[in-house]
């Protein structure tokens, strides 16, 4: 299992996202008791699934460092709707499954990661889109061989929730399944897993 530090390094190296940014949004989520308690340096303690899936929330949702505790919570407490299209292999069935027991985005996140590094689930065909300033939030895994694939969406349960108070440098961002089982392998590795190189990491649409 890997430190905080390593686990800001991972996220900030997706491309859209700036080390020092990702750096200022961890300190203040951990400051607001949204990460495990920790040193700072060689004392760091260990992350788990959890901080990753918050971590991971934050960066997609605010550009802004002080408005991570007030994004997370607000996506942590969306409703889910139900899922579109349905799983048509066992790797999907897995994906399905655990977004099926997911109450939140956040929660989501946390069983994918903890599924990838697991079971060594394949989430190359998964895609995160997250609208900021609406709090809404899908997950869509596209179907193999170009077929017919699912989503699970959340949103707020009141329309009002969805408006949100904080500045926005974007409308919409999104991170693709790989640069979660980067995350994965990074907070809980299994014992083997093959790298696939070349593949790209995160996308903003």
């Amino acid at each position: 299992m890997a430190r905080l530090p390593a686990l800001v390094d991972l996220v900030s190296g997706f491309g859209c996202f700036q080390r020092i940014r990702v750096d200022q949004q961890a300190r203040t989520l951990r400051e607001a008791g949204m990460l495990s308690p920790s040193k700072r340096g060689t004392g760091a303690s260990e992350v788990t699934s959890r901080d990753a899936a918050c971590l991971l929330m934050a960066v997609l949702a605010t550009d802004a460092a002080v408005w991570c505790p007030e994004a997370v919570g607000a996506y942590a407490s969306l409703t889910t709707s139900r899922p579109r299209g349905k799983p048509r292999s066992d790797c999907d069935r897995a994906i399905f499954d655990a977004l099926s027991r997911s109450k939140s985005p956040v929660d989501a996140l946390e069983s994918l990661v903890t599924e990838a590094a697991r079971d060594g689930t394949d989430l190359r065909r998964v895609r995160i889109l997250v609208m900021r300033g609406t709090a809404r939030m899908e997950i869509r895994m596209e179907g193999e061989d170009g077929g017919d694939g699912f989503s699970f969406s959340w949103s707020p349960a009141h329309e009002e929730a969805s408006r949100s108070r904080q500045p926005l440098a974007s409308n919409v961002m999104g991170l693709n399944g790989y640069a979660l089982t980067l995350v994965a392998r990074l907070v809980l590795p299994p014992p083997a897993m093959d790298e696939e190189p070349g593949v790209s990491v995160p996308f903003a649409p």
